[in-house]
């Protein structure tokens, strides 16, 4: 197993007991509440590499996600997991705000998503915050096992798209019960692409 994924699953490990040690420990209250997630729908097999489609005006979650690993194209005008919350124009400042700790590395990146999230264990929307940071960078992760062939684009959309289910489920302050039941999905998901 190469040193990536190795590392890819300790962090994994670790995010996993910090979401069931934070939410088992009632990290409830407060919360956004609002639309859904804009996920779900089918995902064609065909292939985005050849197309100059703008994967914003596709119509479901993971369309958008296939067509931005197969065409390189990460823009988007609001993050996914913003998407539909009532919050949604404070959510996507919060993404642009953090986007400079993931050039950081280990410690440095971590000091850095809690100084964004003004981490606080005892305050929930800075948990979900931190939680979420932590959550993307799993996705990059994901993105780079795509990258470095380890998964193809319909395992790494997947995926993409688990991730980003559990960090609207965050975001909306759901029980840590059905978190963890994400979770459980996503791990079982990455099992099986990576057999």
């Amino acid at each position: 197993m190469s040193k990536g994924i190795e590392k890819f699953f300790l962090v994994f490990f670790l995010f996993s007991i910090l979401i069931i040690s934070v939410y088992a420990a009632g990290g409830g209250g407060g919360g956004s509440s609002g639309g859904s997630s804009g996920g779900g729908g089918g995902s064609s097999s065909s292939s985005y590499k050849e197309s100059k489609i703008d994967c914003e005006t596709l119509s479901t979650l993971k369309a958008r996600i296939k067509c931005r690993i197969e065409t390189g194209n990460q823009s988007y005008s609001v993050p996914e997991p913003c998407r539909g919350l009532s919050n949604e124009n404070e959510c996507s400042e919060l993404y642009k705000k953090v986007n400079p700790c993931y050039e950081e590395n280990g410690t440095e990146k971590d000091i850095c998503f809690k100084k964004i999230a003004l981490y606080n264990k005892n305050l929930p929307s800075s948990v979900r915050n931190y939680l979420s940071f932590l959550l993307y960078d799993l996705q990059e992760r994901v993105e780079e096992a795509y990258e470095d062939r380890y998964i193809d684009a319909d395992q790494a959309t997947g995926l993409i798209e688990d991730i980003i289910k559990i960090k609207v489920l965050v975001y909306k302050n759901r029980p840590a019960s059905e978190i963890r039941l994400s979770i459980d999905r996503f791990k079982s998901e990455w099992k099986r692409g990576m057999e």
